[in-house]
């Protein structure tokens, strides 16, 4: 009886070791699959909005004009993103790094403010007039503060300093081994595989606020149009939600 317990017992643990081994595998692949896939879906976007634009304008500004399919998608994963930072949030406090983890609740906070800013507080999704206040004060007449003009340049600045930090932040942050310390650079700045993301909005926030050139046209291309904005921060929620996912899937791997 003792030698089949011992038998069922080695068993057991060399199929946990195979689960364990074809499962790392598994992911190795899936994601030396992804990364080229994350990396140049945003410039295979922008590509495919340049030629819907090319061929016609009209079509790109149904594409990209408010309370489009791409604003709306925007404020989505922006959702999803503060849902992925607060799972994240709760992991890192249940292994006692509370700070870490507060820092999460912060940042989905602040994503979930964005996203319902994306869709000016469902102002048009129940159909609700805006107050005189914003009638006057907003530059769209809607119920969103980062539309009053008070909020517009600082908020453009925010843009390029965010986009900016995304870019260069893992070059700045020192490779330390503390186990704390590299949590919170993953944390902190993206990894490379998403610059493409965070690239559109630095040059298009960068353009209009230093250049201040009229509009572009090239070949009857309007280029550097203010309508670009949307897909823009669009590629911006998609870089900071593929952020999130990979540490999320970082935690997964620790996981005793």
């Amino acid at each position: 009886m003792r030698q089949l317990i011992n038998f069922h017992g080695t068993v057991k643990n060399v199929n946990s070791n195979i689960y364990s081994y074809l499962s790392r595998r598994l992911s190795s692949r899936c994601c030396s699959m992804l990364k080229p896939a994350i990396f140049w879906f945003p410039f295979t976007f922008l590509f495919l909005l340049f030629v819907v634009r090319t061929l016609s304008w009209p079509h790109y500004v149904r594409i990209v004009q408010e309370d489009s399919i791409i604003e709306y998608s925007t404020a989505f994963i922006y959702t999803i993103t503060a849902v992925v930072a607060i799972y994240i949030g709760v992991a890192l406090i249940r292994k006692k790094n509370v700070y870490l983890g507060v820092c999460c609740f912060f940042g989905a906070t602040a994503f979930l403010f964005v996203s319902i800013e994306e869709i000016s507080w469902g102002q048009r999704i129940l159909n609700i007039e805006s107050p005189e206040y914003f009638l006057d004060n907003n530059l769209q007449e809607e119920i969103t503060l980062h539309n009053l003009e008070p909020f517009q340049k600082p908020l453009h600045y925010a843009y390029m300093a965010v986009c900016l930090w995304c870019l260069i932040g893992r070059m700045l942050i020192p490779k330390l081994n503390g186990k704390t310390f590299s949590q919170f650079a993953r944390l902190a700045a993206p990894a490379h595989v998403t610059l493409g993301y965070f690239i559109p909005a630095l040059i298009f926030y960068g353009y209009w606020e230093f250049a201040r050139l009229p509009i572009v046209e090239t070949f009857d291309v309007k280029m550097f149009h203010w309508r670009d904005q949307e897909p823009t921060e669009f590629l911006m929620s998609c870089g900071f939600f593929i952020h999130l996912l990979i540490n999320q899937h970082y935690l997964k791997q620790k996981d005793p």
